[in-house]
């Protein structure tokens, strides 16, 4: 599977999370704001039977984690966790504080995003 295939894949994936629970997740290409996820999310929604696709075919374990990762790691999640102070479950409950620790490690995340973003404009540019 190319990269590319990766990423459609990834995708789906988490637009399937966004249509299974909604109150929890944004759809991707969607410029709502992002709410911070309780740690462990994806036990909850494994005990909930999971996601599947439209040919009802259960998203396995490592897709599971993969469109997890891929939702958690961008600008708008890191903003989040420094913006709320609350993580929420997947009916959208709240499930526990954003801890400060979490909160430093997302600055500190949101300014590599940022950085890595600037250089990738400035190598555009040249």
């Amino acid at each position: 599977m190319t990269d590319t295939d990766k990423r459609k894949l990834t995708y789906r994936d988490r637009k399937l999370l966004a249509e299974a629970f909604p109150a929890c997740f944004v759809k991707p290409g969607i410029k709502a704001p992002k709410r911070p996820l309780r740690i462990g999310i994806e036990y909850e929604i494994q005990r909930r039977g999971g996601v599947v696709d439209a040919d009802g075919v259960k998203v396995g374990w490592f897709r599971l984690k993969r469109a997890l990762a891929d939702y958690c790691n961008g600008r708008r999640y890191q903003e989040a966790l420094i913006r709320d102070d609350v993580r929420i479950d997947i009916d959208g409950n709240p499930a526990g504080p954003v801890t400060p620790e979490a909160k430093e490690l997302a600055r500190a995340r949101l300014a590599e995003i940022v950085s890595a973003a600037a250089a990738k404009s400035e190598q555009v540019a040249a």
